[in-house]
């Protein structure tokens, strides 16, 4: 919070999420823990961060995810439907009661179907790792010409001095995670508030066959369960009823190993100290 770009004087505060949570082991045990969170949220924009040592959601964060970013969206809507994979911490009787309380509405994909139907895969990872790419690669140009400008100042002064003078070597400086954060939100705040974009979140759903179209029609999904049933959505580049589909992820998330995500609910249990 006290770090450049995070700060209370540019619209950042330090908040903390508590709540007693439910879970469940692989033996159907079940139990209660209360959990506390910190994080950041942005006043003006209302972005929120927060982490997951692991780097994907548990029970605990998805929840805490309901109820900072879920439930403040439903608040100027009449209805709410995620739609979302069958990752465990999705499907556990405390998110469940969860959006009973808050009337939101949850469906699934079929299983082993994320990377096919789930449009954050389709039109949102990628901008996002393009995007990632170009300003890192204009970090490097900008950090070079810097290099190349102390070379030739270096050089310079050698030759003033009438002296020969090793250059010293190129260091790039390590990307960060905060930056990174910053790029991201830039990225969503600039390139995914464009109408273009909104419009192809909007064919995706539509393509997948999520929505229906303006005349209310749907898209036949049982040519592309089958194109999927027979492999061959497994290569990039191919195309069915106008979408083009990515490579299936090695590790698909609607499998998350349990003895991981057991892991990641006991590492939780350590924040109600």
């Amino acid at each position: 919070h006290k770090q450049e770009g995070y700060r209370d004087e540019e619209g950042w505060e330090l908040k903390e999420w508590n709540k007693e949570i439910e879970t469940e082991d692989k033996k159907g045990t079940k139990t209660k823990h209360y959990h506390r969170c910190n994080y950041l949220i942005n006043r003006e924009s209302g972005h929120v961060i927060s982490s997951q040592h692991k780097a994907w959601m548990d029970t605990i964060k998805f929840s805490m995810y309901t109820d900072l970013i879920l439930e403040p969206y439903k608040e100027d809507k009449k209805k709410l439907l995620t739609w979302m994979d069958n990752c465990r911490s999705h499907t556990t009787d405390h998110i469940s009661d969860q959006f009973n309380q808050k009337s939101i509405v949850s469906a699934f994909y079929p299983a082993n179907m994320t990377s096919i139907l789930q449009v954050l895969d389709l039109v949102v990872n990628g901008p996002i790792k393009t995007k990632t790419k170009s300003n890192r690669n204009q970090q490097i140009f900008e950090e070079f010409q810097d290099y190349l400008q102390k070379i030739d100042d270096l050089s310079s002064s050698s030759e003033d001095e009438e002296t020969s003078l090793t250059p010293p070597p190129f260091e790039l400086s390590p990307p960060t995670l905060s930056s990174a954060i910053l790029d991201l939100i830039k990225t969503v705040e600039e390139d995914f508030s464009t109408e273009k974009f909104k419009k192809g979140i909007k064919e995706t759903f539509y393509k997948t066959g999520m929505i229906p179209d303006e005349k209310g029609n749907f898209v036949d999904m049982n040519e592309i369960f089958n194109e999927y049933n027979r492999g061959n959505l497994k290569t990039e580049g191919t195309s069915i009823q106008g979408i083009t589909y990515p490579v299936a992820a090695d590790e698909d998330e609607d499998n998350i190993n349990e003895e991981d995500l057991e892991e990641d609910e006991e590492d939780g249990k350590k924040n109600k100290d």
